[in-house]
């Protein structure tokens, strides 16, 4: 069968004696295509170095999402892409246009070889899941490179098994693959159909015949084995469409999903709408509060007392050609016969001491830069260097130049 995720292991690591390097092998089969599988070879020399190195590093919690066909994962995704509060989320789904997101909020919609992209004004970037998830987790991180997601949500198939997707992301992690390298599967969410579940799990033929993708799930006999596997590898489930059950259906869904998992936490809700803050684990403190970040042709740095700004300017450009326009909120810098900013925006927290402040102009060609020091009123980090915008106002446009 076409493969699904990420790789099969072909076969375990092991020592090659000529070259001392552990080597494993990963192969996919196209069932469209006539030639045999693909084979790749995985190193997994530098396992231990890699895994010591990564200790230390702020990674993006990754959250997996599964559920069984019309559960109301793509309600619960449409919800909380809307209605972030705040939260910069990348999402990988199974089918962009399926999500139905609110074209006022797109800022930008593309396809990058197999792979669909929405690029929403929220901050949130939304992608179809190619064949390779982990190419999609990439194309996310690209491009988050300089506001890194607070989360990445990843939308499993209706047969999709979270456990093959973690053994996946280890392995991952052990060759060196820069997306797994960069995230962390922190949570799993199973989204079940509280008028059905119960049910279902007690008698699944009703269930089997709804399930389209059965053809493709081979690795768990029945149905209601597969819909007990995704609730017991479950940190969190929600009790989705209690509108539509009966009381003795959320009884049942109830008793059912305790016995299956008593450690889970429950949550009961309708099309899906539950805040991403009681979805999603806690933001890691370098993500909400990073030291740094940058633009197209800007920088910035702050500790919780000051933030610094740099902005590339000409290579001929003199001290006497820059102006400035800062207040205790938002700031422009003008370099002298341009038309429009260089940099200009509503800043995320306010200014103290504005009437003076230090800056310089340093580099040369093409680092020739002007830097700004500017003081915090409160002491504490700051979330973004900008405001953060309000679902439908109009995108501001930072770097107008």
């Amino acid at each position: 069968a076409k493969r699904a995720g990420l790789f099969r292991t072909a076969c375990s690591a092991g020592t090659n004696s000529a070259t001392s390097k552990r080597l494993g092998y990963s192969q996919l089969h196209d069932e469209d295509e006539d030639e045999g599988p693909a084979t790749t070879v995985l190193d997994f020399s530098n396992t231990e170095e890699r895994l010591k190195n990564i200790k230390d590093v702020t990674r993006t919690p990754v959250t997996l999402l599964s559920g069984f066909l019309g559960s109301g994962k793509t309600s619960l995704l449409k919800h909380i892409l809307e209605n972030q509060e705040g939260v910069r989320l990348g999402v990988v789904v199974n089918d962009v246009a399926a999500v139905n997101i609110d074209a006022q909020l797109i800022q930008r919609y593309e396809r990058s070889g197999t792979i669909e992209i929405a690029e929403l004004a929220n901050g949130c970037v939304c992608c179809t899941a190619s064949d390779d998830l982990v190419a999609s987790v990439q194309e996310l991180v690209n491009r988050a490179y300089t506001r890194p997601f607070h989360h990445v949500v990843i939308e499993l198939s209706g047969v999709g098994e979270p456990d093959a997707i973690k053994r996946h992301w280890d392995i991952g992690v052990e060759v060196g693959m820069p997306a797994t390298l960069m995230t962390e599967i922190k949570r799993t969410i199973a989204v079940v159909d509280s008028s059905l579940f119960g049910n279902d799990w007690i008698d699944s033929r009703k269930a089997t015949a709804r399930n389209e993708e059965g053809s493709q799930h081979s690795g768990l006999e029945t149905v209601g084995q597969l819909l007990a596997e995704q609730v017991e590898r479950a940190d969190l489930v929600l009790m989705n469409k209690t509108d539509l059950a009966t009381k003795e259906e959320l009884k049942t869904t109830e008793e059912v999903l305790k016995a299956l998992n008593p450690d889970a936490e429950l949550i009961r809700c309708t099309y899906g709408k539950v805040s991403p803050i009681e979805l999603l684990p806690e933001i890691p403190h370098g993500l909400k509060y990073p030291e740094f970040g940058k633009g197209r042709n800007f920088r910035w740095a702050q500790n919780p007392h000051v933030l610094q700004i740099r902005v590339k300017v000409p290579a001929s450009t003199k001290s006497k050609d820059i102006n400035f326009d800062i207040g205790r909120t938002w700031l422009q810098i003008w370099v002298k016969g341009e038309p429009v900013p260089r940099l200009q925006g509503k800043l995320f927290g306010r200014l103290k001491g504005i009437e003076e402040w230090l800056w310089e102009l340093d580099g040369e060609g093409d680092d020739r830069h002007v830097a700004v020091f500017l003081e915090k009123t409160e002491e504490g980090m700051w979330e973004d260097l900008w405001e953060k915008q309000c679902p439908g106002q109009p995108l501001t446009e930072h770097e107008p130049a």
